[in-house]
């Protein structure tokens, strides 16, 4: 299941009223743009699982600032990880978390597929 934030109200939403402490977290690295959260109901197997990250990374991307760039990182991490900050309604900090270069285009792509 993935979830989607498209505004700083609906970030602190998915972010600290649906996500739960172990779903991940995506955020496009260091501008503005929308929280992705992906929770597994079930284990999957490494390719699922590396197929649902490129998925949420690429919603992450097109639903940000940097809608556009070429190469651009996105970080993730467990929501657990994740504590908001004073200065705005969706500002975060984040910590033991990971990156990966977001192909803007994969998810829509991704669904085409299916």
């Amino acid at each position: 299941m993935v979830y989607a934030g498209l505004s700083s109200r609906g970030n602190r939403y998915v972010t600290f009223s649906l996500a739960k402490p172990d779903d991940i977290w995506f955020h496009v690295q260091g501008v503005p743009g929308s929280h992705v959260i992906l929770r597994y109901n079930l284990s999957p197997a490494d390719e699922e699982r590396n197929t649902a990250v490129e998925f949420c990374a690429s919603l992450a991307l097109h639903f940000s600032k940097a809608r556009g760039n070429k190469n651009q990182r996105v970080d993730y991490t467990k929501r657990k990880y994740v504590s908001p900050i004073r200065g705005g309604e969706a500002n975060v900090t984040y910590r033991e978390f990971k990156s990966i270069t977001a192909d803007e285009e994969f998810w829509a792509e991704l669904l085409q597929k299916i």
